[in-house]
């Protein structure tokens, strides 16, 4: 344990969880790739708490994994333009959460497409490591809607899946694009109106990206019943 809110895990393949106690096949490879993908435009930070709200969520579900050892993270915010706040590697919590507190509240227009291409640039599709994107927006483009379904091919046709969290003041939010944006997934997407709402989702937003790229990879024998064995000793 790091403090009393922040911990670095080191859990087996297989698991995930600030005790190990989650099963996550994604992780069976011994190596996850996280992007995570964070509208910054004015329809989000017209919310007056979204800093805190946004550090909220992202410290319950990214202290489930372990970002040391098994899980690659990049943060890509975007706003008119995207910009790339933490590239691709492996980072222990404060450096991880301080990223998450200095990304820049922007405002403007939002580009959608311009988001998803460069997170996805983050992201090495040519290796054998798991790789998913978790795109957190209220689903409003201020350019080119009609887009968005060819860059969220391009992301599924690179091996990429992708969890959508629509999170927009008073629960307004596009969900048609936030299913596109997921391949058609239903199960991978969530919607969230208030900063309590989203952080009560945290569980089930985790369980989908530990979900998300199973179906492509080994199959998941949960033999460990008792949970012997879900520890990486430190």
């Amino acid at each position: 344990m790091i403090n009393a809110t922040l911990t670095d895990c080191a859990c087996q393949r297989g698991w995930a969880g600030e005790f190990c106690d989650v099963v996550c096949p994604a992780t069976l490879t011994g190596r996850l790739d996280l992007a995570v993908l964070l509208d910054v435009s004015g329809t989000i930070a017209s919310n007056p708490n979204k800093d805190q709200d946004t550090f909220d969520f992202f410290q319950a579900l990214l202290n489930e994994f372990d970002t040391v050892n098994q899980v690659q993270l990049s943060i890509t915010s975007f706003s008119d333009d995207a910009v790339v706040d933490l590239p691709m590697g492996h980072y222990n919590e404060p450096d991880l959460f301080g990223a998450v507190n200095n990304v820049d509240w922007v405002g403007g227009l939002t580009d959608i497409n311009e988001g998803l291409q460069t997170a996805l640039s983050t992201m090495n599709t040519t290796d054998d490591v798991p790789d998913i994107m978790i795109f957190v927006s209220d689903g409003f483009d201020s350019f080119d809607p009609g887009a968005i379904g060819d860059n969220a091919a391009d992301i599924s046709n690179a091996g990429v899946d992708v969890v959508s969290v629509g999170f927009g003041l008073n629960g307004f939010v596009n969900f048609m694009a936030l299913v596109t944006v997921a391949d058609n997934e239903g199960a991978n997407v969530f919607t969230a109106s208030t900063g309590d709402e989203l952080l009560s989702q945290t569980t089930a937003i985790l369980e989908a990206l530990c979900t998300a790229n199973a179906p492509t990879r080994m199959a998941f024998e949960h033999n460990d019943p008792v949970g012997e064995g879900r520890f990486n000793n430190k």
